[in-house]
């Protein structure tokens, strides 16, 4: 099962209240949530090419997903995911001596504020050809 992330970003809504004597503006904390369904796997048959996936919920407040990502011993790199069709997404080409290599997703909402998922681990299994 793929995992699901939860973010609530509180921003604020200016309301107006009124009486029969006065009338006053009030600001009340609004949450806005989504949720990330990651759907990338989690161990890969092939020693090639890898695509990070994820759905949002709540897609209006979500202005951008960015995967930071690192195998073996090299460095970090941060690639920004594409969105078309309702999923988010980007794929990376591994180098030929990776073995594993981990990842989170950055989510930028529409107040600017960036999120971080959690972290994942994925294997890397070179394909033997068994259909496996």
């Amino acid at each position: 099962m793929s995992p699901t992330w939860w973010f609530t970003n509180n921003t604020n809504e200016t309301g107006t209240m009124s009486s029969d004597n006065e009338a006053s503006n009030t600001t009340s904390p609004r949450p806005d949530t989504f949720d990330i369904i990651d759907l990338s796997p989690a161990t890969v048959f092939t020693n090639t090419t890898y695509t990070f996936q994820a759905q949002a919920t709540n897609q209006s407040i979500i202005q951008e997903i960015m995967v930071h990502y690192w195998y073996n011993e090299t460095a970090q790199t941060d690639l920004t995911l594409c969105f078309h069709e309702g999923v988010w997404d980007a794929s990376i080409i591994f180098a030929p001596n990776a073995t594993c290599f981990w990842y989170l997703f950055y989510i930028r909402d529409s107040t600017g504020a960036w999120n971080e998922g959690a972290q994942h681990k994925v294997s890397i299994m070179l394909d033997g050809g068994d259909g496996e």
